[in-house]
């Protein structure tokens, strides 16, 4: 097989994996695939080097755009202070524009805790998280103890490119 029929099939084998496409029409393709399995695993590598770097780029993309949001609703929020200001400074209580209605509303009523240590115990909610401690239950096991309702298991293997 010629190398551009090789990094043509390896191409379409990436396209299904960025369609979607089930996993069993990617191993089929995989399978027919006629490359050595050294050349195979190579090309599988590959891939997955750049769908790792495309995750990470993702991730930074995530990453800015969530700065982004952070930094409009912080205009946004400035600016709706600014103009119920305006509107309190100037007495008016509704202005009627073109597109849409300003208007102040009374606050609403809230709870203002002052001292938490004063709050009588009828009004404290009392939370209680009761979760396995697994590091010591791992020591406990491999110790040589038994613990009753955990086992230690091997996971999966997995696969490391480097």
């Amino acid at each position: 097989m010629k190398l551009y029929e090789i990094a043509a099939e390896m191409k379409q084998v990436e396209s299904l994996l960025d369609d979607g496409v089930d996993e069993q029409a990617i191993a089929d393709t995989l399978e027919a695939i006629e490359i050595g399995f050294n050349e195979k695993l190579m090309s599988i590598g590959k891939i997955i080097r750049n769908n790792d770097a495309v995750v990470a780029g993702a991730l930074q993309e995530v990453e800015r755009l969530r700065d982004r949001i952070k930094r409009i609703d912080a205009r946004s929020d400035w600016l709706r202070e600014y103009a119920k200001k305006a509107m309190l400074t100037t007495g008016r209580q509704k202005v009627e524009t073109d597109i849409f209605t300003l208007s102040i509303s009374k606050g609403r009523k809230s709870v203002k805790i002052d001292d938490e240590s004063k709050i009588p115990a009828e009004f404290i909610n009392i939370k209680t998280v009761a979760t396995p401690d697994k590091k010591a239950i791992k020591e406990a096991i491999e110790a040589g103890q038994e613990v009753s309702g955990a086992a230690l298991v091997v996971g999966e293997p997995s696969l490391s490119i480097k």
